[in-house]
């Protein structure tokens, strides 16, 4: 009886696969279909970046002034030594002329303070030294910055010279003043 049993569980069980595989053999597999189009696939990117030179350098004029003249043009092919702009030398033209007449100045007071000497001559002349040692003090300071500017390539070699020529310049000035009152005081 119990082979029995065990028979009829599989013959059930054997009909029922059979049933189940005949039931889902007919069913249809729904899909998603498109009509292909012609054009172009674009794919955008963006980003965000740093774009460098391969050769990158520095340029620094060996002058100081307002550009006058542009002679190359951008794209141009330059070498070391080529003139690329024309400054213009007004600027420097008007502080040679502002130093001679500062220096005619200060050889009438000479000359002046040489004629007449007295006690008004001989204070004015030390007003004159007092003013001429902070002119002196502040092209000092002024060549100082700017000792530290061109160390730092921040202005040209002229410059730095100008401020160095116009220090010396300052203290020559200071010592003919000092030498003119000494002469009065004596």
């Amino acid at each position: 009886m119990n082979k029995k049993i065990v028979g009829i569980v599989i013959i059930v069980t054997l009909i029922g696969i059979i049933g189940f595989y005949m039931a889902n053999r007919n069913k249809i597999v729904q899909v998603d279909a498109a009509v292909a189009v012609e054009g172009s696939i674009e794919k955008y990117v963006e980003e965000l970046g740093i774009v460098k030179a391969k050769n990158q350098g520095d340029i620094y004029a060996s002058a100081s002034g307002t550009v006058k003249e542009i002679l190359v043009d951008i794209g141009d092919e330059v070498k070391k030594g080529d003139v690329l702009v024309k400054l213009d030398d007004m600027q420097v033209s008007k502080e040679i002329q502002g130093l001679e007449a500062e220096r005619s100045a200060i050889l009438a007071q000479y000359n002046e303070a040489k004629e007449s000497v007295d006690i008004e001559s001989i204070e004015k002349l030390e007003l004159i030294v007092k003013d001429m040692e902070r002119r002196t003090q502040k092209a000092e300071e002024t060549a100082n910055n700017s000792q530290m500017l061109y160390e730092a390539g921040a202005i040209s070699h002229e410059e730095y010279k100008n401020t160095l020529d116009n220090l010396e310049l300052e203290k020559s000035n200071l010592e003919k003043i000092k030498l003119d009152l000494e002469l009065m005081n004596k």
